[in-house]
């Protein structure tokens, strides 16, 4: 979708002035907007904890990691026995929170495949942006910082639900030759700010950013041409 194909009406619910917002910020720049609505998110940290408790979530839509490195899948997993055969590979709520006690990050893919109410609200945004779209949650302890300083090939809003949340953003490279993940800090960021409940982050692809600890549920919304747009919300956690 082109910068001046934004939909105004469910765009301004996050950035307020929709034709504004195309025109200052998209795909341009990092800003800090008010959202209009704190019913954005649908998947919740208790929402989180339910999937976790049922015991039917499978270790392919977790990660957990800690300093660059992601722990194994039978840290977090266990085995299920169904018609006394053992299935491997079913998150086991016990052991994730044994590591996010330990500082590790838990990472949540493709939430609209296993929460309905996601997949209904990436539907509607895929419908809007005209792009696939998908869904993560992140949870990261407090005190700890979730990811390293990286480079996303994504637009992004963050949603602050609750809390506050710090977030240096930097600058895209000067070239089309880049990749994402982890980069190295070349200079001091474009924007720092804390992001505070009610508040929307925008963050364009390509920008390198460094989140330190809370919960996030970024649904990521990815065009025919493979550039992507990814839309967040993050909470807190408190210790």
């Amino acid at each position: 979708m082109d910068s001046t194909e934004l939909d105004p009406g469910g765009i301004a619910d996050f950035v307020g002035d929709a034709r504004s917002f195309t025109a200052e910020y998209w795909r341009k720049q990092p800003g800090v907007f008010r959202s209009t609505t704190s019913e954005w998110s649908p998947l919740t940290l208790a929402a989180v904890d339910e999937a976790l408790e049922s015991g039917a979530l499978q270790s392919c839509y977790v990660d957990l990691t800690k300093a660059g490195g992601s722990a194994p899948a039978d840290a977090y997993s266990s085995s299920r026995t169904v018609h006394q055969t053992a299935y491997p590979g079913f998150v086991d709520a016990t052991k994730v929170r044994t590591l996010l006690d330990d500082g590790y990050t838990l990472l949540l893919r493709c939430a609209e495949q296993w929460h309905g109410p996601t997949a209904a609200l990436t539907r509607a945004l895929g419908a809007e942006l005209g792009r696939h779209v998908e869904a993560f949650f992140f949870v990261t302890p407090p005190g700890q910082q979730g990811l390293p300083l990286h480079r996303d090939d994504a637009d992004v809003l963050v949603h602050q639900v609750s809390g506050s949340k710090e977030w240096h953003v930097h600058g895209g490279p000067a070239g089309a030759d880049w990749r994402p993940g982890p980069v190295q800090s070349d200079g001091e960021p474009l924007l720092t700010t804390v992001l505070n409940a009610g508040e929307v982050l925008y963050i364009p692809g390509a920008s390198r950013t460094a989140p330190p600890g809370s919960a996030a549920c970024p649904p990521t919304c990815r065009s025919p041409s493979g550039r992507s747009a990814r839309w967040s919300s993050s909470r807190r956690c408190s210790g």
